[in-house]
């Protein structure tokens, strides 16, 4: 077995030589405990001492000149550090640089490079800043708006419409906002229900609201209609109109109604004020104290307007109006006023049904009809409100007639609506229809006078003065006909307040009219991911006013994450438990299957409820969690695949936090583990199994003379692995002779699972990498080989088998327990065999430790003078049976763990670094290998 050589002389005259030229080797590194951030931590700092000359003797001091008091400041900003780093090893959030005193200014949740300040943005932004929101999470839709999203997946704006026959209501574009917020709710589309169109109204503008402009026009549901009359007239009936989502008016229109100009008196007679215009109606006020004067009222028709209009309305009426004045709506002489009977009013000194005048309070002057239905002693036949008068009238006073009441007369010219007008009102006064199939409609026929008819015409009409044996009346049209009045029944708008948004949902709105809430409106309410709904999803306006329940909440629900699937590892997540399962026993190892987490589908709350009331786990229940959500109480097992071991929490629960307990998982490569049954520790070096020493690396170098391809790369030395990417070997494999400087790593190459020297032997398990870098420790002594370790980083990770696998570190105790005298330690390599030759395979020799003392003056006795620093170490047969030697240089010299018992561990313990000047197996002169354990701290700041 082998060594690299080291001359006695040539080692005595380099150690003269640095202690009378080197002015580093002449003073010791200093060491000092500075405070790292405000963690409370600290980090030992080392400074180089150099020597100097004053007074012809050699002094030290820092290298840089630099005092503790200068250094320790600059590690005030680091959040972590490292002992060897000459700057922080991490940074507090915001900041970056070697110091971390340079402010990150990245927006968004994006983070600085430490090194550079160059901003890691988060999904969904970019930009030098992540000043750039890439777009926002689409809103939810209401049910049957149209949505154009831009770009489709991650929108910045959404531009709404509504299909035909559909008004939109709300905005037509919302844009994404810096904050991942809209600016704007979607709008939500309103079914579009014309009314009937609606007749002009003499002597009044009507004022339309809507999507129209004239009452010509198609209008709506919303569209409102206000009508006002012109100076010197007043509205009768209502001033408002709306077309409700069931495509009726509200009401039916109004009339204007000419109000007297002429002060009355209790004598003023009925020409005096109708003179100019026969055909009108006119709003009279009569004084008080009427009934009270003396005088005739004539009462015949044709002397009509010779009476006192005032006292005819008040003697017909049989009102005592001695208390107060009366309110007049004439349709010309006396007799044609409305009867008071069809309002409802009555006298208590009067019974009889053959009222001529309608009156009303002064309080009460302005004649309504009523919010909801049908006036008092008018028909309701479900649509239309009739009334018949008690006594016939010429066609003229018959249209006034009715139009006082804020209605119009029937008439019929035979078409399908008006028959069936004439039908309801039947109906309505239980006359059958039959009789209408006797009609000659081909000749049309009035039931009242037409517009058209003109005095000496003749016109048919309908008697209903036995209204179970209706007939027709043939009258010429000057004459009085029976009067019929129908008004369209009065909907009361019954309105709900606006209940608002949902917190945390969305809502669903139909049958409004701009933006009102009536009888019959619906809202449905849907709660966004992450929130179940609790109460009623979906309320109605009711008939008095109120919503059918209250406004629903939307809840959120507390989930976990996604737990990240560790490398090299599974994921298994189990829904929650709720109560106890006497039936389930406790889940010890690996025993469950691991079935990798993208593999599992989003679990339903349906499948369980962790706490809390039944009623919440009801409501929970029916939402199903969206992918990447887990509810509380959820369980994830974490498994490692072959080759990996698990560090970190097996098994991990969603707590009511919305975190999972216990520490992230990780699957760390298995260390020091063999496969091979074999028995390593014999005494004499002998070739070992395949796969016996998985951690085993092979180091070659090209050749660069070398013609023949296959002897082209030269095994010159072993290593170790330690992870997936990092080797250790020894520093001067890696650096020229007797020098620090390091060869190019293009020139080396590195395989793990060989078992022969031979590169053409190898066979498919043999895995070989370059080396991305090269680290040699800087405490490396190239002529002493004190503190000889290096580490090469893989430009590829391996693959771990049972012939690749890594080989574990080692600790403070294992290092006090295998590195005493005696205790047994393996060395691997393909060095030098007795025989002089280098060896075929990989071969093993079991090596006692030697103290350190005792090998030291085993050198000194043979008159090789060396020093055993404190990072090395020595073994080997005081009889020379077996040695490290030339070729296994950078190898493993590995014990076995003895505080494991369940398996075997290996443990690296040492680097094969130096040998006797004399050669391999000499007697009393041992092997010398780095002390790992010495070089833990830097050896993890690689790896």
């Amino acid at each position: 077995m082998i060594s690299s050589i080291i001359r006695a002389a040539v080692f005595a005259a380099l150690i003269q030589f640095i202690y009378s030229v080197d002015i580093k080797g002449f003073c010791h590194n200093e060491s000092h405990d500075c405070p790292c951030g405000s963690t409370g931590t600290t980090v030992n700092v080392k400074v180089d001492g150099c020597s100097y000359v004053r007074r012809f003797e050699f002094r030290c001091r820092p290298c840089d000149r630099d005092s503790y008091d200068k250094v320790c400041p600059n590690y005030a900003h680091c959040q972590t550090c490292a002992s060897g780093l000459r700057g922080c090893e991490t940074c507090p959030p915001g900041k970056y640089g070697v110091w971390c005193t340079l402010d990150c200014r990245c927006q968004n949740g994006g983070v600085c490079d430490k090194d550079t300040g160059n901003c890691r943005c988060l999904p969904g932004f970019s930009g030098t800043l992540c000043e750039i929101r890439d777009g926002c999470p689409p809103p939810a839709h209401p049910q049957g708006v149209l949505a154009t999203m831009a770009p489709p997946n991650l929108p910045k704006i959404i531009h709404y419409s509504c299909p035909t026959g559909f008004k939109r209501i709300g905005a037509g574009t919302i844009n994404c906002q810096n904050d991942g917020s809209w600016n704007g709710v979607p709008p939500y589309c309103e079914r579009q229900v014309p009314c009937p169109p609606l007749p002009d109204v003499a002597r009044s503008v009507a004022q339309v609201h809507g999507a129209a402009t004239s009452v010509r026009e198609i209008q709506y549901n919303g569209t409102t209609v206000t009508y006002s009359c012109a100076d010197g007239y007043e509205v009768v009936g209502a001033k408002s109109l709306e077309c409700t989502h069931e495509g009726a008016w509200t009401a039916s229109p109004p009339s204007c109604l000419k109000v007297s100009e002429t002060e009355v008196t209790c004598s003023t007679k009925a020409n005096e004020i109708l003179s100019d215009d026969s055909d009108t109606a006119v709003r009279v006020h009569c004084p008080p104290g009427c009934g009270l004067v003396p005088g005739s009222v004539i009462g015949s028709y044709q002397y009509h307007v010779l009476s006192s209009i005032c006292r005819a309305a008040v003697h017909a009426g049989r009102v005592n109006n001695a208390g107060g004045a009366v309110h007049l709506r004439a349709a010309g002489a006396y007799a044609d006023f409305v009867s008071s009977m069809a309002h409802g009013v009555s006298s208590a000194n009067f019974s009889s049904l053959g009222a001529s005048f309608r009156f009303v309070t002064v309080d009460d002057s302005q004649w309504r009809i009523p919010d909801e239905g049908c006036p008092p002693k008018w028909t309701d036949s479900g649509s239309f409100c009739f009334y018949s008068a008690g006594k016939s009238r010429p066609q003229a006073p018959a249209r006034n007639f009715c139009r006082n009441l804020g209605s119009q007369a029937i008439a019929l010219r035979g078409d399908n609506a008006t028959k069936a007008l004439v039908a309801e009102f039947l109906v309505a006064n239980g006359i059958g229809e039959t009789w209408l199939s006797e009609l000659q409609v081909q000749s049309p026929f009035l039931l009242n006078p037409a517009t058209s008819g003109t005095p000496g015409d003749s016109c048919m009409t309908l008697s209903v003065a036995n209204p179970s044996q209706p007939e027709i009346v043939t009258r010429p049209c000057g004459l009085a006909l029976p009067v019929t009045c129908f008004a369209l029944k009065t909907l009361k708008l019954v309105q709900c307040e606006d209940p608002g948004p949902v917190k945390g949902g969305s809502a669903l709105v139909e049958k409004t009219a701009h933006g009102r809430f009536l009888e019959g409106s619906r809202i449905s309410y849907y709660c966004k991911e992450l929130h179940y709904l609790s109460g009623e999803g979906r309320l109605t306006c009711t008939a008095n006013g109120t919503w059918s329940a209250q406004k629903p909440r939307c809840i959120p629900v507390i989930t976990c994450g996604e737990p990240e699937v560790p490398s090299h590892g599974t994921i298994r997540v189990l829904p929650p438990i709720r109560g106890g399962d006497p039936r389930r026993g406790p889940v010890r190892g690996h025993a469950r299957a691991s079935v990798p987490i993208r593999l599992q589908r989003p679990l339903s709350l349906s499948s369980t409820a962790y706490d809390g009331n039944d009623t919440k786990a009801a409501e929970e229940a029916n939402l199903v969690l969206p992918p990447g959500h887990h509810r509380v109480g959820s369980r994830a097992e974490y498994a490692c695949l072959p080759q990996y071991e698990m560090a970190g929490s097996t098994v991990r629960r969603c707590l009511s936090s919305g975190q999972w307990s216990g520490l992230p998982a990780t699957c760390i490569p298995v260390c020091g583990r063999s496969d091979s049954p074999r028995s390593p520790l014999i005494y004499n070096g002998n070739a070992s199994d395949v796969g016996q020493w998985p951690w085993q690396a092979a180091l070659s170098v090209r050749n660069p003379a070398s013609n023949d391809s296959a002897a082209e790369w030269v095994l010159n030395c072993g290593g170790s692995l330690l992870s997936e990417t990092w080797v250790v070997t020894a520093a001067h494999c890696v650096t020229y002779e007797a020098s620090r400087v390091v060869i190019p790593r293009d020139i080396l190459r590195v395989a793990l699972g060989k078992h022969f020297r031979s590169d053409s032997k190898d066979d498919a398990n043999v895995q070989v990498r370059q080396v991305a870098e090269i680290h040699v420790n800087f405490d490396y002594d190239p002529s002493t080989y004190d503190n000889d370790i290096a580490l090469l980083q893989l430009d590829e990770a391996v693959e771990l088998t049972p012939r690749v696998r890594p080989v574990c570190l080692p600790t403070d105790r294992s290092a006090r327990v295998h590195l005493q005298e005696g205790k047994l330690g393996v060395a691997t390599g393909w060095g030098l065999t007795e025989s002089g030759d280098y060896a075929d395979v990989l071969s093993e020799a079991v090596l006692p430790v030697v103290a350190n003392e005792k090998c030291q003056e085993a050198y000194e006795r043979a008159g090789v003078p060396l020093t055993v620093s404190e990072a090395m170490f020595c073994a080997g047969h005081a009889n020379a049976t077996s040695d490290a030697c030339s070729g296994d240089s950078g190898g493993p010299m590995v014990f076995l763990d003895d505080a494991v018992t369940t398996e075997r561990r290996w443990i690296l313990e040492g680097v094969v670094s130096w040998g006797s000047p004399s050669g391999c197996a000499v007697a009393n002169q041992y092997g010398g290998f780095t002390r790992v354990f010495a070089f833990l701290p830097w050896i993890k700041q690689f790896v």
